[in-house]
């Protein structure tokens, strides 16, 4: 490319990003680091909290009780003083109180301290009707709370439900930020409040002003717990276009491009002075069924779906060699993985099945399928399933959404939470606990969880039950095995790939050393080269 034609290529990046480009026109200043998202978040509300991207920026001013080392196999303390196990007394003998010891000294970024009582009142804000909140799974195992003193939480849990050490406002399947009651206890509900867009937490940074369709910009908290951090400012810049952020980067206008389409990666692998950083995740990519619908109850027809396609080729043309195919939804990488055989790719099979199950080739089967429209890699793997799918005799209807569409929640009208879809074509996301009961149990059916597909089985919730009361990581992990051979066996989802998450990383950000779940749980460590 020509000097001219790159300024041209810049110029027009700057335009789509609404004018993100006129407070530096490069990121080399020493205090600032410069990250740009394809997601603007719909609230920075840490308890209103719908995808990964909006969780990753939250986490820059609000911390969790519980973290996880990179990787994913330890779970660390951040605003708790240690984390409750049986052999430090604070999870009881019959596995139903959990303690929480907080960590002295903390304070909100307007000074005031935090205190057990910033946490009971949260839970209080989860569990209201007059909120919200996008799950509740996991919290509605709490029979009741109480904080002893201004340092300490006390669960009591209607069963023993050993997730919930890294569930209850932790780095896990529902992640929910702390919220300030001194700041937000006036109000009857913390559902649309100017703390939406202006948030106090408790966090290594603190929010300065957010621009809507431009940018987020945030300063450094002076008084953070763990030590003043390293980079003074970060500015987080927005827009759809992924080619644009591949652009901004090139012109090293943007530190961090976060979360890009693997389609994406040989562009950005050719940027000097950057280079791709792959995050494992406990996440799967692939079609959730719609159960309630009709055909799609008889398992044969699932099953012709899941041989239709074939998942190492599409994985390849889709991913650049970011992902590996799935089995199930519990990549091979996790402790609970129950390593099954990948599953075999026989069009011929399936059609054969389709027509047993009344659907021969005069009369093909005709589902919608859903996607999210602003991601390019959906955007091709829709195209890739729907001409699978036609070869096997089924006709898809590829259907895009935007994003914050999709995940709505049920009470405005998301796609997925009202069950408006035959097939959603997506990624579903969990944090490093391998807790899978709030997307297969019966209870976890919309609005009170994930399991989109409305799949409910007893054996399921049995094995489930085993899974999640246990405190004993060798008896979970012969659950989770069981629980991964039942999920193949009745298929209310065929994954097609495990991801990782891609990042374009400036060579100048040192210290980034991201989790399998939030790329930003240690940003306080971060530094700039110069």
């Amino acid at each position: 490319m020509t000097p001219r034609l790159a300024l041209r290529a810049a110029a027009a990046a700057c335009a789509l990003l609404a004018g993100a480009c006129t407070h530096a026109t490069k990121a080399d200043d020493a205090n600032e680091l410069r990250i740009a998202f394809s997601t603007e978040p719909h609230s920075l509300n840490p308890l209103d909290q719908r995808n990964g991207q909006e969780v990753v920026i939250t986490r820059l001013f609000s911390d969790p009780l519980t973290s996880f080392d990179p990787s994913g196999n330890r779970v660390v303390p951040i605003l708790a003083a240690r984390v409750p196990t049986r052999e430090n007394g604070d999870v009881s003998r019959d596995g139903k109180t959990i303690v929480f010891h907080l960590r002295r000294g903390v304070r909100w970024q307007d000074g005031a301290p935090f205190t057990s009582a910033d946490v009971a009142y949260t839970y209080q804000q989860v569990m209201s009707p007059e909120n919200e909140a996008v799950s509740r799974f996991g919290y509605d195992d709490i029979r009741s709370i109480d904080a002893p003193d201004a340092y300490t939480v006390r669960l009591h849990l209607t069963r023993a439900f050993s997730p919930i050490v890294t569930t209850f406002f932790g780095d896990a399947n529902a992640p929910y930020g702390i919220l300030p009651r001194h700041l937000l206890e006036r109000y009857r509900t913390v559902e649309r409040i100017p703390f939406d867009s202006m948030p106090v937490g408790t966090g290594a940074f603190r929010v300065v002003s957010w621009r809507r369709g431009d940018r987020l910009e945030l300063t450094a908290n002076p008084d953070y717990f763990r030590g003043t951090p390293r980079i003074a400012r970060i500015t987080i810049v927005f827009s759809h276009d992924e080619q644009a952020l591949v652009t901004m980067a090139r012109a090293h206008e943007v530190d961090w491009v976060a979360e890009l389409s693997p389609t994406l990666v040989p562009a950005a692998d050719a940027i000097a002075g950057y280079h791709v950083v792959l995050v494992a995740q406990n996440r799967w990519y692939g079609i959730t069924f719609n159960l309630q619908r009709k055909p799609l109850q008889d398992v044969r027809v699932r099953r012709a779906v899941e041989l239709a396609i074939d998942k190492p080729a599409i994985t390849r043309a889709l991913t650049m060699r970011t992902a590996s195919a799935a089995t199930q939804d519990l990549p091979s990488f996790l402790w609970a993985s129950g390593n099954l055989p990948p599953s075999p790719y026989d069009p011929a099979r399936a059609r054969a099945l389709l027509v047993a199950a009344g659907w021969p080739p005069g009369k093909p089967l005709r589902l919608e399928m859903t996607y999210n429209a602003g991601d390019e890699t959906a955007r091709k793997a829709a195209v890739l399933v729907q001409s699978a799918l036609a070869n096997a005799g089924i006709v898809v209807d590829p259907k895009g959404y935007p994003n914050e569409m999709l995940t709505a929640p049920a009470s405005m009208g998301g796609i997925e939470y009202t069950g408006k879809f035959d097939l959603a074509l997506g990624r579903i996301i969990n944090g490093p606990e391998p807790d899978n009961s709030a997307e297969y149990t019966c209870a976890g059916i919309p609005p009170n969880g994930y399991n989109f597909a409305h799949y409910c089985s007893p054996e399921m919730d049995r094995l489930q039950q085993i899974a999640t009361s246990s405190y004993d990581r060798t008896t979970r992990r012969a659950a989770y095995a069981a629980i991964e051979a039942l999920l193949e066996r009745d298929l209310p989802q065929v994954p097609l790939w495990w991801p990782h998450d891609v990042h374009v990383v400036s060579d100048r950000l040192a210290n980034f050393d991201p989790n399998p779940f939030v790329e930003t749980w240690d940003a306080w460590r971060w530094s700039l080269r110069r």
